[in-house]
């Protein structure tokens, strides 16, 4: 890092804008509030079950409980959208299998 970009860009970023967008950050009560830490294996965990009520999905096509099950895994995506793993109800899982590990 010989710091040239910097140096070439520097005067186009203003010192004053850093504070402004920090203030400008939802709070932690907000629905679109972001961590800045993750915890990768939870992260990991809800992939992990998405595929598997995926595979699950495609191994029971025929049956009468897949229409429900995508449904569920649909709301599901869409919840960890708008605010993570915490409405996720897969997020909320392998949350709660991965809490005691580090991130």
């Amino acid at each position: 890092h010989s710091g040239e970009l910097e140096a070439a860009l520097a005067e186009f970023i203003s010192l004053d804008v850093a504070p402004e967008a920090h203030k400008q950050r939802p709070s932690r009560l907000s629905l679109f509030y972001f961590c800045d830490t993750v915890n990768s294996k939870v992260i990991r965990g809800v992939s992990f079950l998405a595929v598997i009520t995926a595979v699950f999905c495609i191994g029971f096509y025929d049956e009468t409980a897949t229409p429900y099950c995508v449904l569920g895994l649909a709301i599901d995506y869409a919840l960890r959208v708008l605010a993570g793993a915490r409405l996720s109800p897969l997020g909320l899982i392998a949350t709660l299998i991965n809490a005691p590990t580090e991130p």
